[in-house]
């Protein structure tokens, strides 16, 4: 705050006068801040552990009292979990109290990932701002929130076929290999498949003699 005065000069039939008022206070007030907050996010495609290319859509409201003119920021990932784990976004003539929505990616997230759980995400923002009565000026401003990732999809995975390899199955048959063959009934790719193989019959074992 800054104390001012103020001088009056004025005249009247009676000659020329001047008066002081004193204690005038003059408040300075602060720029706003700048004030993200995260209304919604979602993933796309869906994100689960072991995606690969997806985006995270992020939709921000302008809380701060100021419109943003323009802004540069960065979405912080924790390393262990998304590659990478720093994306750019861009921001532009966002109002207050206006909704934008920014993607970020493409993103992989690791196959440790864990469903559910909540990550916290950063948003680390660089703004020139403008307030109602046209003054320009520079903010930064970190918002914190939180981003999960869904379960798996399970797949239709069928076995159409299954067998020994040798071309007579008789007793005493040694070091023969099974096999089964799969058919991929649904619309996802199936990169890898680790399938275990129990013998439950008394009168067979694998070569190493366990079942």
């Amino acid at each position: 705050s800054y104390p001012a005065s103020l001088v009056v000069y004025y005249t009247s039939s009676e000659g020329s006068f001047t008066d002081v008022v004193e204690g005038i206070i003059i408040q300075v007030s602060s720029y706003p801040d700048i004030a993200l907050e995260v209304v919604n996010w979602y993933w796309y495609p869906a994100g689960y552990p072991g995606s690969e290319g997806v985006y995270l859509y992020i939709t921000i409201r302008n809380a701060s009292n100021a419109t943003i003119v323009e802004a540069s920021g960065a979405l912080i990932l924790p390393s262990t979990v998304f590659t990478p784990s720093k994306a750019n976004f861009q921001l532009a003539n966002l109002g207050v109290n206006e909704l934008a929505t920014v993607s970020v990616g493409p993103i992989s997230i690791s196959t440790t990932a864990v469903p559910g759980y909540p990550y916290q995400c950063v948003l680390d923002v660089n703004a020139t701002m403008r307030t109602d009565d046209g003054v320009t000026y520079y903010k930064h401003g970190v918002t914190y929130f939180n981003v999960a990732v869904s379960q798996p999809p399970s797949v239709l995975l069928y076995i159409v076929d299954y067998g020994l390899e040798s071309p007579k199955h008789v007793s005493g048959l040694k070091l023969s290999r099974f096999y089964a063959t799969f058919v991929n009934k649904d619309f996802r790719t199936i990169r890898t498949v680790v399938a275990r193989f129990t013998i439950v019959s008394q009168n067979a074992t694998f070569a190493d003699g366990s079942d």
